[in-house]
C-alpha cells in the first residue's frame, strides 16, 4: 500500500470519506424470479443441504468431544469390572483402545446421519420439476 499523507490525519489512520448512498442503492436487491416458489420442499432441500455442510465441517471435532465425554465413563465401568489383579500396563492399553472405539463408533453413527440428510437432499434435488417417466407398452 502507498502512504498518502493528505488522507491522514492527526493520530487517525487513513480518513475514507465515504458519499450517502442513494435511494436506488438502498433498495432490496431483485430477485431473478417475479414469484417465489411456493414449493414446501425447498425449504426442506435449504435445510437438509445446511445440516450435511454443518456437519461435514464439525464431523471431527463432534467425534471427538463425545468420545471425550463417553469414554471415561466407560473406563471407570471397565476398571470396576477388571479390579485391582490387573497390571497398569494393561488396563491404560485397554483404556485408550476403548476411547478409540467409541471415537470411532461416533463417527460411524455421525457420517451415517449425513449420509441420511445427503441422500434425501439429494432425491428431492433431483426430483423438483421433472416429473417421472412411465413406460407405457403399446399392443
Amino acid at each position: 500500500m502507498h502512504d498518502r499523507r493528505e488522507d491522514r490525519g492527526p493520530g487517525d489512520r487513513l480518513h475514507h470519506q465515504v458519499a450517502p448512498r442513494s435511494p436506488v442503492l438502498q433498495s432490496k436487491p431483485m430477485s431473478c424470479r417475479r414469484q417465489p416458489c411456493l414449493d414446501p420442499r425447498n425449504d426442506r432441500i435449504g435445510r437438509l443441504g445446511a445440516r450435511v455442510q454443518w456437519l461435514d465441517r464439525y464431523r471431527r471435532v463432534l467425534a471427538i468431544c463425545a468420545s471425550a465425554i463417553i469414554a471415561p465413563m466407560l473406563i471407570a465401568r471397565v476398571a470396576a469390572v477388571l479390579g485391582a489383579d490387573w497390571p497398569e500396563m494393561h488396563a491404560t492399553m485397554l483404556s485408550v483402545m476403548l476411547g478409540v472405539v467409541v471415537w470411532w463408533v461416533v463417527e460411524v453413527g455421525l457420517i451415517y446421519c449425513t449420509a441420511l440428510w445427503e441422500t434425501e437432499h439429494d432425491g428431492l434435488v433431483r426430483t423438483r420439476g421433472v416429473p417421472r417417466a412411465i413406460l407405457i407398452q403399446r399392443r
